[in-house]
Parts: C-alpha cells; structure tokens; sequence
C-alpha cells in the first residue's frame, strides 16, 4: 500500500503503530524515506510511543521536530 501511495501521487502516509511491531514499523519507515514520504505514526499510549521512537531513526527524529516545533514540548510532557 506505500508503493501504492506513492504512485497515486501521496506525499504521506499513516502508520498505525497498534497493528505492527517495531521492526515492521521501521521497515515502513525506511521505504517512506527511500520513496520519499513523509510518513505519520499514529500512536495511542506509551509503548507504542516508545515503538514509534525506536522504529524511527534520529534523522527521521530531527525531520518531524524541524516540522514540528511544538513536538519537543510534546515529548517533554512524556518525559521523552
């Protein structure tokens, strides 16, 4: 389906972190990256945080704080 997107002309995707686990998630991640999605997790409680945070790589970290200023306050609130 993320080739799928991607051809249909998507400049992102969702990944819905309850169904998969962290080594699916950051495999997705990386094909988003390769093809050049944005890709955005969608997460629900603190271990598919914590998921999330492990599938994605600290580039891929940076990228989503340079896009989204206010996810340092975010996470802090977390205690990430």
């Amino acid at each position: 389906q993320i080739y799928q997107a991607r051809c249909m002309g998507a400049d992102c995707v969702l990944l819905i972190c309850s169904l998969m686990d962290t080594e699916t998630l950051q495999r997705y991640l990386d094909i988003c990256q390769s093809l050049g999605l944005d890709a955005l997790t969608e997460a629900h409680n603190e271990e598919e945080i914590r998921s999330a945070e492990q599938a994605a790589s600290s580039d891929a970290l940076q990228k989503m704080r340079e896009k989204n200023p206010s996810l340092d306050s975010f996470l802090e609130q977390l205690g990430y």
